[in-house]
């Protein structure tokens, strides 16, 4: 990767940083690598922005943000905050943004590679539990066409993407793509309490909402509607109530 090309992928991660979260939180940069189906075209590689909360340490959880265009996106900055606030991890990335590509060359450079948004989503998650050491994992798509995040949830797509025993998304919601959708993933180990950590996470949605002004209040509290109704009806009738962030192991 060249240093220009180097640039360009840090500019573009870094290009949108919520003021509320920044004060204590922690940047890195985190290098995804697109997620490819067999020999279905080269696998690209690009910087997604981490934020760590000061607090979190490995096995905490985390959310893959993926916005479906590089635009303003207030709702999306107050989803980040109240997550940072929850000491979750957040991978944000744009969907089509700068990438490198395997088997580019200074003519053949694909700075922006046609979406695939369940190869960039499962690329993340595979990125922030195998490096970034991140236990449960929640993607959110924001924008038009984040109904295609729901797709990342399932076995056919991430078993033929990361493999039979690679990580696998406790869940996905999608936001700012007409009615919100909210849909469970694979069955998380014991310890990582998902249905309850899950619950609090709707929870929270309904808490961001009330904190709005018009503009978003309606349709994240038709998340966090979904989200609960998802949840009840798989309900483990012995849930009890603790924090989304798992115990300290």
């Amino acid at each position: 990767m060249t240093p220009q090309r180097l640039a360009s992928l840090i500019a573009f991660a870094l290009a949108a940083v919520p003021a509320a979260a920044s004060e204590y939180t922690r940047f890195e940069s985190l290098q995804v690598t697109h997620s490819v189906q067999g020999d279905e075209g080269p696998a690209c590689t690009r910087l997604a922005l981490l934020n760590l909360p000061a607090g979190w340490s490995s096995g905490d959880a985390a959310v893959v943000l993926l916005t479906m265009a590089q635009t303003a996106a207030p709702l999306r900055d107050q989803l980040v905050s109240m997550l940072i606030e929850e000491n979750t991890a957040v991978v944000e990335l744009t969907s089509g943004g700068p990438a490198s590509c395997a088997g580019d060359t200074a003519g053949t450079s694909r700075l922006a590679p046609p979406p695939d948004v369940a190869g960039e989503l499962l690329g993340a998650l595979d990125a922030v539990t195998r490096v970034g050491g991140a236990g449960l994992v929640v993607a959110i798509g924001y924008g038009s066409g984040a109904h295609q995040v729901l797709a990342a949830t399932t076995e056919r797509e991430a078993s033929v993407r990361l493999g039979p025993d690679g990580p696998r998304f406790a869940a996905t919601l999608a936001l700012g793509d007409g009615t919100p959708r909210f849909a469970l993933g694979a069955t998380q180990v014991p310890r990582e309490r998902a249905s309850e950590r899950l619950a609090l996470l709707c929870g929270s949605l309904g808490h961001v909402a009330d904190g709005l002004r018009e503009d978003g209040r309606a349709e994240l509290r038709a998340a966090s509607a979904a989200c609960n109704a998802t949840l009840a009806v798989a309900a483990n009738p012995t849930a009890v109530t603790v924090s989304f962030v798992p115990p300290r192991r």
